[in-house]
């Protein structure tokens, strides 16, 4: 992720937003002044598709990791977070400068976590300004927009692409918003609920009782449930956005995978994977949940960027290959 970005994220996430004017729209969100839908059946629409080469399928360069996407048995629609902090309220999911940031940060080093053992489709779309999630009567309305975008596609994925497939759901930041959005709109308590493996909707708050047939995960092998987080070592606090749900928030330990308070060892952690995406880290942290947030020690290794104590953008980072090696054993878990 582009330092520029991070340290806008950042800078909204732990309240310091007295500098996010600079980065507003000047005029209030229109309808009428939205980029054109993307149309998901053109494959310039998706940053990630199984059966072509992009990001997704890449692995850190000094590993024996592979992309097994070609002999999956599972998908995962993956929803990339929020790249755009532009002058509109919405991005043009047609803008190869913001496509390329996308593609060469989240979906490279997000996205392909799970290319160990899914098809990955990550659809782009009009995601909202990053000021949205601080600015409720504009932001509201173009975060709705970037949903109903990533409803489309789920649905276009759906009819054209999933083959009766088991379904992971996965997402970061604003991405854990709309495939939160989405669970509730899809699969809670519908048939579809059948084919769904696990969701990810890390780094967002997800309260505990979001679903009524979709709870938090609680051990390693799990299915059918989610698992969110975000990360922050003691004494640093999450300001409350715009649009956060009311509480209590959920916390799945991704060392232990319990949905508990319980301390996991820095040895249980497999592995980080920094920003520059070339080698493997393990041990790089502790964890345990407290309150809804997931408490880390202070990583071993620089390279794993925060603001004061938050470590929002590292949520996949650190431990990248806990998330990895856990998904081949909740898909053993499917009934076959």
């Amino acid at each position: 992720m582009p330092m520029l970005v991070r340290a806008a994220v950042l800078i909204l996430l732990t309240g310091m937003s007295s500098c996010i004017w600079l980065i507003s729209p000047g005029d209030p969100f229109a309808q009428n002044q939205l980029p054109d839908a993307p149309d998901y059946a053109n494959p310039a629409y998706w940053a990630a598709l199984p059966d072509r080469k992009d990001p997704a399928d890449e692995v850190p360069s000094n590993t024996n990791l592979k992309d097994e996407q070609s002999t999956a048995r599972v998908d995962v629609f993956f929803v990339h977070p929020t790249l755009y902090f532009g002058k509109t309220w919405n991005a043009d999911a047609r803008d190869q400068k913001i496509n390329n940031r996308v593609d060469q940060s989240t979906i490279r080093t997000q996205a392909s976590v799970f290319n160990c053992c899914a098809r990955i489709y990550a659809p782009r779309y009009r995601q909202a300004t990053l000021v949205s999630f601080i600015n409720k009567p504009n932001g509201g309305p173009a975060l709705d927009a970037a949903y109903s975008d990533v409803l489309r596609a789920f649905d276009y994925y759906l009819e054209h692409h999933n083959g009766g497939r088991p379904i992971i759901i996965a997402g970061h930041s604003q991405g854990s918003r709309h495939a939160m959005l989405l669970l509730k709109d899809r699969f809670d308590g519908k048939a579809l609920k059948q084919k769904l493996l696990v969701a990810y909707l890390i780094g967002m708050a997800t309260p505990e009782n979001a679903y009524t047939t979709i709870p938090p995960c609680d051990s390693a092998s799990q299915i059918g449930c989610f698992i969110s987080y975000r990360s922050a070592i003691d004494g640093t606090e999450f300001s409350k956005l715009a649009h956060d749900p009311v509480g209590p928030y959920a916390c799945t330990n991704p060392i232990s995978w319990r949905h508990d308070a319980n301390l996991a060892a820095a040895e249980l952690n497999l592995g980080g994977v920094s920003p520059d995406f070339k080698k493997i880290d393990p041990g790089i942290c502790s964890a345990r949940c407290s309150n809804g947030v997931l408490r880390i020690s202070k990583p071993e290794r620089s390279g794993y960027p925060d603001r004061s104590g938050n470590y929002h953008v590292s949520d996949y980072a650190l431990f990248y290959m806990n998330l990895r090696e856990n998904l081949p054993e909740r898909i053993r878990a499917m009934p076959h």
